[in-house]
């Protein structure tokens, strides 16, 4: 029988699994279930449209070598898949999933093993910025691993203040970057998105809105040359179809050059205007049953996150 502490707590881990399932009613659409087949089903949906797809496991607050593990072999699973069905995807990792913080033997044996299988079978890897790991840091990891794994690529915010002798010191001819304008990490994204701005200031003037979207855009242009200049392959991953055509317009050079992602739940209609237009595609589609982190610091579908923000957090 329980006593009125432990009934209670029930109750609460009875309410906390409702909201969450109220939740992930909202935001499905932006996460591609949490099984291989489910992903399978996207990367050919998106394939068959002409798409590249980088994928990511969402499976968080690793604090122990067996969970390092477990998610490792679950990007060897992906790896072999998209090898073996011979399909256009790579998968994005973050150091925290495979033993970061843990220790460095467990993060190098977890790496190198994703490394090996993937650059064996001709699927890219992204390492993602995340909070908790500095710029310098990430980019000391991914100059090490790149020698092992040459289509190794790693992921630079573009609101980070990198000025272009800091970038010329970082990044080297042939590399794979790719700006992202929100990170995953444990708080709030670095970048509001251009609705949640216009939301949050709807009492200011019209004004507002143009000088934020045009300062991420202005820091877009400046980074790409800069990283173009340096003999980098640049990848821009961008949840604002509109900024997307805008970067893409602002010379043929990028058009040509660039390669742009638009995370799962995206405007099919204008993303299919972005094809015709001749702006090459790709989707970014995380999987996994871990996707609360996820809603609260990648997903910037400005009502749906910011619901979905109040709701766990109250839950």
């Amino acid at each position: 029988m329980f006593d009125r502490g432990e009934k209670e707590e029930k109750e609460d881990k009875g309410k906390h699994g409702i909201i969450k399932k109220l939740v992930f009613r909202l935001v499905k659409k932006h996460i591609a279930g949490s099984t291989m087949s489910a992903v399978l089903e996207n990367v050919r949906k998106n394939s068959s449209n002409g798409m590249h797809t980088t994928v990511t496991l969402l499976n968080e607050h690793v604090d122990d070598a067996n969970k390092a593990r477990y998610n490792t072999n679950s990007y060897l699973q992906f790896i072999r898949q998209m090898s073996r069905l011979r399909l256009n995807a790579s998968c994005s990792i973050r150091l925290s999933q495979l033993g970061y913080g843990i220790n460095g033997q467990v993060l190098d044996k977890s790496v190198s093993t994703v490394l090996d299988e993937a650059c064996g079978r001709g699927v890219p890897v992204w390492l993602e910025y995340e909070k908790g790991i500095s710029l310098d840091k990430l980019f000391g990891i991914y100059r090490k691993y790149k020698t092992r794994c040459p289509s190794l690529g790693a992921e630079l915010p573009v609101m980070y203040p990198v000025d272009a002798e800091t970038i010329r010191s970082m990044v080297r001819k042939g590399d794979n970057i790719k700006l992202v304008s929100y990170s995953f990490a444990n708080g709030s994204s670095p970048v509001k998105s251009r609705k949640s701005i216009i939301k949050n200031r709807a009492n200011e003037s019209e004004k507002y809105e143009e000088i934020s979207t045009g300062g991420t855009y202005e820091k877009y242009i400046a980074k790409i040359g800069r990283l173009l200049q340096s003999g980098a392959k640049v990848s821009v991953l961008e949840p604002d179809e509109g900024l997307i055509s805008k970067i893409a317009s602002f010379s043929k050079e990028y058009r040509k050059e660039l390669i742009f992602e638009l995370p799962l739940g995206f405007n099919e209609r204008k993303a299919r205007k972005l094809i015709a237009t001749r702006v090459r595609i790709g989707v970014y589609l995380p999987y996994g049953k871990d996707w609360s982190p996820y809603v609260v610091n990648k997903l910037v579908d400005g009502r749906v996150r910011d619901l979905a923000v109040k709701v766990l957090s109250e839950g």
